[in-house]
């Protein structure tokens, strides 16, 4: 790892930024972590019920929701205590070792060892609850230590791009793991799959071990328990100078969800003709046209949220969102895998942008605030936990209506930011103009 970070020195030792080959590491190493991540979680869930285990990847889905949620109110607060390169090593272990949850389901099938000591339903079940109840909690430390990072490696000139950048090479991980799932799933079983993931995982893991260190921009943090955690997070709810950030947010959550549980069923229905294997292949070559665009949009927007401070990207990307849904919901009705390709091109360029547009916001217009980015990480987390929830009780029963339901609830969130932003530029201009009549005032007097 040391060999790595002197050849990303090396390259750009001519910059005056030696920030950059930092961010660039950081966003490897999370670029592999969620290669195999992104798409044991996407194919978990059919899989889990192709095996027999009916709902149980949807229930381990929204248990890193709820454990993500609660963790994510107190992981900002508390980050300080706790050094970055551990808050990411502990964190990312739980992603392997729920990765290992796939491998050892698919391991029992394969070798037809149910019942049999590992292999006892009851074990699989709690493993998997258990694993993912860990992962909830270590993805909620896990993300405000890689805001703090990349934010430290910053300036103002150059944030949007940084914040752009880290996920522009961090998004180039679900190409990956959509390649490995399209080429290998067709010449491999399950098993062999999984492992090869646990595999990139644990490399991941290691990398964050040797995390190079960065000077961290200060940070107040006044609370120092529990209880103060919750109240600052109820307080920021109430909060209106917050209200756009939590409403784009939960948005962002809320549709995630919809990638990542419902995104690939419809595929399913829409190919359900082929066999599991070619199906599977599918799913994965979707899920790498939807990598192509995060890949392409992250550094794209942050460069032009640097150039063009005053672009209303806001109403661009929460159009987009709109239009995604609609796009699934025709899909789905004519059962057109083309339409399902392009769906998952927008949206790769559209949640990329979302991402990079909250992170810079967060930087640039709430000065890098960990409180801030708690209130968006607790909003995402609320968001995704809701989706998530309402796939699990309301998909067989809303069908294809459940799509209709889901752009309700995204056209409200659109609703609350505009308001939420409108009421903040005017409370902006009235301040202004009291300071240039305050200035005026004390002219006429001199």
């Amino acid at each position: 790892m040391n060999i790595l970070m002197k050849l990303l020195l090396l390259c750009f030792k001519n910059r005056k930024d030696e920030g950059l080959p930092k961010i660039i590491y950081i966003a490897v190493s999370f670029m592999l972590l969620f290669s195999a991540f992104s798409i044991s979680q996407s194919l978990i869930s059919g899989i889990y019920k192709t095996l027999g285990y009916q709902s149980l990847g949807q229930v381990c889905i929204f248990s890193i929701a709820l454990t993500n949620t609660i963790g994510s109110i107190f992981a900002s607060h508390f980050k300080k205590r706790l050094p970055t390169n551990i808050g990411l090593l502990v964190g990312s272990s739980f992603y392997l070792f729920f990765i290992l949850s796939g491998a050892l389901t698919t391991y029992c099938f394969r070798y037809q060892k149910a019942g049999e000591g590992l292999c006892q339903e009851w074990f699989i079940f709690s493993y998997a609850i258990i694993i993912c109840i860990c992962l909830g909690f270590g993805a909620s430390f896990i993300w405000p230590c890689q805001f703090n990072y990349v934010d430290s490696c910053t300036d103002q000139s150059n944030r949007g791009t940084y914040h752009g950048l880290f996920w522009s090479v961090m998004q180039f991980s679900m190409l990956i793991g959509s390649s490995l799932a399209a080429f290998v799933l067709g010449k491999a079983d399950e098993f062999t799959f999984f492992m090869l993931l646990s595999g990139v995982a644990f490399c991941a893991v290691i990398m964050f071990g040797f995390l190079p260190p960065v000077e961290m921009k200060e940070v107040k943090i006044s609370q120092e328990t529990f209880m103060d955690s919750i109240r600052i997070c109820v307080k920021g709810f109430q909060t209106t100078r917050y209200y756009p950030i939590i409403a784009s947010a939960f948005l962002n959550g809320f549709t995630v969800s919809l990638l990542v549980v419902y995104f690939s069923m419809i595929i399913r229905e829409t190919v359900s003709s082929e066999s599991a294997n070619i199906a599977n292949q599918r799913v994965a070559f979707a899920f790498m046209i939807l990598g192509v665009g995060q890949m392409l949009s992250g550094f794209s927007v942050g460069r032009l949220l640097d150039k063009f401070a005053g672009l209303r990207f806001d109403k661009i990307i929460f159009t987009n969102i709109l239009l995604i849904t609609c796009l699934c919901l025709v899909a789905k009705m004519i059962q057109s895998y083309g339409l399902l390709l392009l769906t998952a091109f927008i949206w790769g360029l559209n949640d990329t942008g979302l991402k990079t547009f909250n992170n810079t916001i967060v930087s640039s217009k709430y000065n890098g605030s960990l409180e801030a980015f708690g209130m968006l990480r607790v909003s995402q987390c609320l968001g995704f936990l809701i989706g998530s929830f309402s796939s699990l009780a309301f998909i067989d029963i809303l069908q294809g209506f459940y799509l209709v339901y889901m752009l309700i609830i995204q056209a409200g969130c659109c609703r609350v930011y505009f308001k939420a932003y409108n009421a903040m530029q005017k409370q902006k201009t009235e301040q202004d103009d009291l300071g240039i009549e305050l200035i005026n005032k004390n002219s006429s007097s001199a």
